[in-house]
């Protein structure tokens, strides 16, 4: 996705009044993060999980979550 989407979605997210999480997505997206660090990170922050608990709900491999 283009940094001018990201751009838009920020907007939208501060002017609709969308859940902070989806401004957190965006913000996180036009910081260049991958989608799947964005997917991490949105998990991590409701609960404290294991590599290995990660691995078993996004089936993704260990040296990836790392």
């Amino acid at each position: 996705m283009a940094k001018r989407s990201y751009i838009a979605d920020l907007e939208k997210s501060l002017e609709g009044g969308r859940k902070p999480i989806e401004l957190l997505n965006a913000i996180l997206g036009f910081l260049n993060f991958k989608p799947v660090e964005i997917k991490i990170y949105n998990l991590l922050l409701n609960s404290s999980l294991t590599i290995k608990q990660i691995e078993d709900q996004l089936d993704l491999s260990e040296r990836t979550i790392r």
